[in-house]
């Protein structure tokens, strides 16, 4: 998980579906605008987890379920772009019960504040947040399960088919390594790679 910039300007279908007073998600809402500005927003990657979404089967999320919070279903600030599966998730999140006040919102907090990976593919809190941000690091991986067995194996392998870029020579700096990542195609956990080699997805 990484900082996600929502644009300020909503996505027509979500406009029109305000306009058309349209009592739930499934009553005739057009949903390409919102899912295309939010592969936009997510540069293509489950908004969690990270993985591609490039091929693979997604569903527009409500970071706060709708059967909590109806008045929020129209809401651009409370959707985002997440990947299907059952285990981990958006899907995930919305089948456990869970204080989502107490949960990373990567549109409004910063995960790479609270997170951090290591080369197993394991997520776990950085050492150096104060007992009330580890406890919102603990509830967001457990949220989203994002220590799942196989999204675990995933990100390890991923790490694995990386390795060799810490033995180039070539690469002086941060900003030189961070040119370098800049001409590949990083389709999935671009933030556990990025921890890897010791930078941040957002610099600010």
């Amino acid at each position: 998980m990484h900082k996600l910039h929502r644009p300020d300007i909503e996505p027509s279908g979500l406009q029109i579906a305000r306009e058309k007073r349209l009592q739930n998600w499934e009553s005739g809402l057009e949903k390409a605008s919102i899912r295309q500005a939010l592969l936009e927003m997510q540069d293509s990657r489950c908004a969690y987890c990270e993985k591609s979404l490039k091929d693979s089967e997604q569903h527009i999320e409500h970071f706060r379920k709708q059967s909590e919070y109806p008045k929020l279903v129209f809401e651009w600030s409370n959707l985002f772009l997440s990947c299907n599966n059952l285990n981990t998730c958006g899907k995930y999140k919305d089948r456990i019960s869970i204080n989502i006040d107490e949960v990373i919102d990567p549109s409004i907090d910063d995960p790479e504040y609270y997170l951090e990976f290591d080369l197993n593919g394991r997520v776990f809190p950085k050492s150096c947040l104060t007992p009330q941000e580890r406890l919102k690091a603990e509830k967001t991986i457990e949220a989203f399960n994002l220590n799942e067995l196989h999204l675990k194996t995933n990100r390890k392998n991923f790490l694995k088919s990386f390795r060799w870029i810490t033995e180039t020579q070539d690469i002086a700096d941060s900003e030189g390594l961070r040119l370098y990542l800049s001409s590949f195609s990083i389709d999935s956990y671009i933030t556990c790679l990025y921890h890897y080699l010791g930078l941040r997805v957002n610099q600010e």
